[in-house]
């Protein structure tokens, strides 16, 4: 069913997406092209220097550096919220991106792509509380091997 504010919702995600997309560019340019090293300027989790459990956030900076490496399965270990958004955010931008020239170009008339396959990726309630769940089963699933076992994350 037709939602205008679902429309609005997946227009503010794309060009969120985009923003994000051109800061995190820049950012991984200027730390390669200025030879910086990120692991001084990152600052521990207080709540796991305090009480040393781990919060929902914990491993979320190597997951995303272990990810842009190719190392997904790492990524995932570390923290899977990131392998989670940052798929399903790509494939947000390049349906979206598509959609906007195939209008802009009116492709519509001229070429057929596969239709549920270049659909614009709407964003849906359902993946707000999945992600909300991820976050919440792997900071659970941390501290009790941590507190139980004595496993650490990476």
């Amino acid at each position: 069913m037709y939602n205008p504010y679902d429309k609005l919702i997946d227009k503010i995600a794309y060009i969120a997406g985009v923003i994000i997309l051109i800061i995190g560019i820049t950012a991984i340019c200027i730390i390669i092209h200025c030879d910086i090293d990120i692991n001084k300027y990152t600052q521990p989790c207080i709540l796991n220097k305090l009480t040393g459990l781990y919060c929902p956030g914990c491993g979320g900076t190597r997951a995303l550096k272990y990810l842009l490496s190719g190392r997904i399965f790492t990524s995932l270990y570390c923290n899977p919220i990131v392998v989670y958004v940052f798929f399903p955010w790509i494939w947000l931008l390049i349906t979206h991106s598509v959609e906007k020239i195939r209008k802009k170009f009116r492709i519509y008339e001229t070429v057929s792509l596969p239709g549920r396959l270049f659909r614009p990726l709407t964003v849906r309630p359902w993946y707000l509380y999945t992600g909300i769940i991820v976050v919440l089963l792997q900071c659970l699933i941390k501290n009790i091997l941590y507190i139980c076992f004595s496993v650490t994350p990476i």
